[in-house]
């Protein structure tokens, strides 16, 4: 193989992973409250696929879970990347959960997370059962 041949091999697997990488969307936001609109401040959310699923040419299995803290306002702290349902094959949702500081469930929702360009507020979804 020529050295210009390997370049170009390894310029097209570092286009690709780029390629791969941004069809990951970060989820934000949240607003979370309890029952009477306290902030769930020191709470958690959890993201779980209802099913495994292929994106682009990797697996995306679903028993693996994705948890965030809440913030003080109720909102996503850190950085979660999951994958937008649509580019998901065969047809998925994610079970998301919100739990309050002690751990109790307090928000569940079965939704498509959408495609798109930039983050992605989860506090604008319609919760789907």
């Amino acid at each position: 193989m020529t050295p210009f041949r390997l370049l170009e091999l390894r310029c097209s697997k570092a286009f690709r992973l780029a390629e791969f990488r941004m069809a990951i969307r970060q989820i934000t936001g949240g607003a979370f409250q309890d029952a009477s609109g306290k902030a769930l401040a020191g709470g958690s959310i959890t993201f779980r696929l209802s099913t495994d699923a292929v994106a682009s040419d990797s697996q995306v299995s679903a028993p693996v879970l994705t948890k965030a803290t809440l913030d003080s306002n109720g909102n996503i702290s850190g950085t979660v990347n999951i994958w937008p349902n649509p580019q998901l094959t065969p047809a998925t949702v994610y079970k998301i959960s919100v739990y309050n500081a002690q751990g109790l469930l307090a928000w569940y929702s079965e939704n498509s997370i959408p495609s798109g360009v930039g983050s992605f507020d989860i506090g604008t979804l319609t919760p789907l059962f």
